[in-house]
């Protein structure tokens, strides 16, 4: 406290008894502590860098002594000790002031991203003391950008599902996924004008629409996240376009010819990418395709296979011919074409 004014002492007299009282005791009592205002950052404001905070302290009816600005993270222990950022001494600012204290939140390994209290403290001459917390998110960095699907070097094609995490556990904003041709200097975006503003967990997350009337070749596309301080997270693969269905093609024999009982099948299979061929036949035996061959290499314009089909009338048998390319197509399917003869 601060002392002055008067003390007066006063002694009462009276017969069989004597007592003393103490009347017009007066000090210079300050009885309120000081102000402590925080005006931004707001409650769950998330924040990364160096930030400004903004409020006021100040001591109006008596003598100001000091003030600090402190943290604590929430979660990991909630009896750790608070950490000093800055202190003042005799400094009251009284007006609201946009650079109360600033804290550099990179200053140091020990603040990882999370939630954390914010005090300022305040404290006067006769050491009453005013405290004012406020929570906030530490965001340095976006958490999590997971590309599961496709695969780096996938070969795909048609509608192309892109799949994975997109996520931020508490200052998301949005996402960005886009292509480009392998070297090109620019990225368009997979869907023009969708917004991704949700999170994605292990789910589809984006459809790249405008892939099916690209020429065949190698692309790289890019998602990148976005934390509501500007932080981003790019992630990019390089895949293998293929929009060009593979080549199935029977030459010979011609439908509703006798090509007798050894019957020699030629044509073509063909794909920049060619997985499999499959050549089979109707089986009136089994109800079901038997296989006369398979195989993954490919044939230009001759023998796919020579085939032992015995004696028959015209006309009994079915021949297939299936094709199957590496690409992935339409939704992340598996594509399959092919060409089906009979003869």
């Amino acid at each position: 406290y601060r002392a002055s004014g008067d003390i007066r002492r006063v002694v009462v007299r009276g017969s069989g008894s004597r007592y003393e009282a103490i009347d017009n005791l007066s000090f210079g009592l300050d009885p309120t502590p000081p102000e402590v205002e925080i005006d931004w950052p707001l409650p769950g404001t998330c924040i990364s860098d160096t930030i400004s905070i903004e409020g006021r302290v100040c001591d109006p009816d008596g003598e100001y002594d000091r003030d600090r600005l402190e943290y604590r993270r929430i979660h990991p222990d909630p009896d750790d000790d608070w950490v000093l950022i800055r202190e003042f001494i005799n400094q009251p600012v009284c007006s609201a002031s946009p650079n109360l204290y600033t804290w550099d939140t990179t200053a140091s390994t020990d603040i990882k991203d999370g939630i954390y209290l914010l005090r300022v403290t305040a404290e006067n001459g006769c050491g009453l003391v005013t405290s004012k917390e406020v929570m906030v998110y530490v965001s340095n960095n976006f958490n999590t950008v997971d590309i599961q699907s496709p695969q780096s070097k996938s070969i795909v094609g048609g509608e192309i599902c892109l799949e994975g995490t997109v996520y931020d556990w508490n200052c998301f904003d949005r996402y960005t996924a886009e292509y480009r041709a392998g070297g090109a200097p620019f990225w368009s975006p997979v869907d023009p004008g969708t917004t991704y503003d949700t999170t994605k967990t292990n789910e589809p997350f984006a459809y790249w629409t405008a892939s099916a009337g690209l020429p065949d070749g190698i692309y790289e596309f890019r998602v990148t996240g976005y934390t509501d301080t500007g932080k981003t997270l790019p992630k990019t693969r390089k895949i293998i376009l293929d929009n060009t269905p593979p080549t199935g093609i029977i030459d010979s024999p011609k439908s509703c010819t006798d090509p007798g009982e050894i019957v020699t099948i030629k044509g073509t299979v063909s794909d920049d990418n060619l997985r499999e061929w499959r050549l089979d036949f109707w089986n009136p035996d089994t109800k079901s395709w038997s296989l006369i061959k398979s195989s993954k290499d490919p044939v230009i314009k001759d023998v796919l296979a020579t085939w032992n089909r015995g004696s028959g009338e015209d006309c009994p048998d079915v021949i297939r011919l299936r094709v199957w390319d590496e690409a992935r197509v339409n939704a992340c399917s598996t594509s399959l074409f092919g060409d089906d003869r009979h003869s």
